[in-house]
């Protein structure tokens, strides 16, 4: 099989800006993925996580958005009005989009501002451009529905578009992606999403956000891993609300067989953990795996965590890391909050592993830990980790074109 490229972007230095238009912040190659990095004229699907903030809890003009090659992805959009001002303080943004690179590529940027009195931040910033156009449509798949949907019920889960029949072959394990971009509305309704599988009895991703203002937008979504998902399975994106009020923009899922690559692992555990100690690490996943490669590869790596809040001042750090290799993705002097106490928030991170021998015994967790002890205690409910290496099963490697490290693990 042909080579392709991969080109990812990991930045955990806190940014800001105090400008009223568009900005990127930081050098070359910071805060993007350089055009340079990617294929011509090939089919990729950009996935984006980062902790987005403001310097001022009363003010609801933090914007954050996702250019490509120039042109702003209007589907990124997320408005906020932060409830916490500090930089490595803020709420969970997450966003997938499929596009197609020109002939000569554009950077990918991740882009923010504000009305110029006040400061918008971001923090734990990853971007990963895959090439889906070298893979087989049995490897992937993406769909979104961009329809309006008004006032959103709270009387029962709505349908999307974002579905796929009998996607899965029963045998092979998945990274399921799913995406909601929603109009706040009201600040006293929170906003819904969940992939139901089967019809009504198996669903993940169940996710709940409160909105602080009217003049919001949320971008947020989950990763999750599933291990030999049945080939009956129709994955469909659902929405709700909580009193009828919030607008769904735009909805998303992608999936991508981990077969499709020379070795992967992954699990999903949804035995959950109480958080009831502060700066306590709490192990929510734990995955092992001894790597069975050609040679040392690099390993796209990563997890997702979901916490239910019981006070909205619940603040939270996440984190991957191996028993050797450390920390992979996330950190420890981040925190993601809700606004609701009844929030349910999904925390995903990735990164690339460079250079993993082959035969390296992995032991990798899914971390939380409780930044400030607030009465009752909350819940990290599920968690899954996943990992593959970009070598393709069937001839060929996906290189990686460039990845970037700024990290700070403080």
């Amino acid at each position: 099989m042909t080579a392709i490229n991969y080109a990812i972007e990991e930045d955990s230095t806190a940014r800001s800006t105090a400008n009223s238009s568009y900005t990127k912040v930081g050098g070359s190659g910071v805060q993007e993925i350089l055009g340079a990095e990617l294929q011509a004229s090939t089919d990729y699907v950009l996935i984006v996580s980062a902790i987005i903030s403001g310097s001022s809890a009363s003010a609801n003009d933090f914007e954050f958005i996702i250019y490509i090659d120039g042109v702003s992805v209007t589907t990124s959009y997320h408005r906020l009005e932060p409830r916490q001002t500090a930089s490595s303080r803020g709420h969970q943004y997450f966003f997938i989009h499929r596009f197609t690179t020109t002939g000569t590529p554009g950077d990918i940027e991740f882009r923010m501002k504000t009305a110029g009195v006040n400061t918008a931040s971001n923090y734990d910033l990853y971007m990963l451009a895959i090439p889906v156009g070298e893979l087989t449509s049995a490897d992937f798949g993406y769909i979104e529905d961009t329809s309006d949907f008004t006032n959103v019920s709270s009387v029962a889960w709505v349908d999307t578009a974002a579905t796929f029949t009998n996607p899965f072959d029963g045998t092979s394990d998945y990274l399921l992606c799913s995406f909601t971009h929603w109009e706040v509305d009201t600040p006293s309704d929170d906003l819904r999403m969940q992939v139901d599988l089967d019809g009504g009895s198996t669903s993940v991703s169940s996710l709940q956000f409160e909105g602080e203002d009217n003049a919001e937008e949320y971008c947020f979504g989950d990763m999750v891993y599933l291990a030999a998902p049945a080939a009956t399975h129709d994955p469909l994106l659902q929405i709700r609300t909580t009193g009828d009020r919030g607008d769904c923009l735009h909805s998303a899922l992608f999936y991508l067989r981990l077969n499709a690559f020379s070795d992967h692992f992954g699990t999903r555990d949804v035995t959950g953990v109480t958080l009831s100690a502060t700066a306590t690490d709490y192990v929510v996943a734990t995955a092992t795996h001894t790597t069975d490669t050609t040679g040392a590869q690099d390993w796209i790596v990563g997890g997702s965590g979901i916490k239910t809040q019981t006070d909205n001042s619940k603040l939270t750090r996440r984190r991957v890391e191996d028993a050797v290799l450390g920390v992979l993705a996330g950190n420890n002097v981040d925190g993601i909050l809700g606004n609701g106490t009844a929030d349910v928030i999904g925390m995903p991170v990735f990164n690339v592993v460079s250079a993993v021998a082959d035969a390296t015994s992995l032991d990798i967790d899914y971390v939380v830990v409780e930044v400030s002890d607030v009465s009752p205690n909350y819940d990290a409910d599920e968690a899954s980790l996943w990992g593959f290496t970009p070598e393709l099963a069937v001839g060929g490697i996906i290189p990686y074109a460039a990845h970037h490290y700024t990290h700070n693990l403080g």
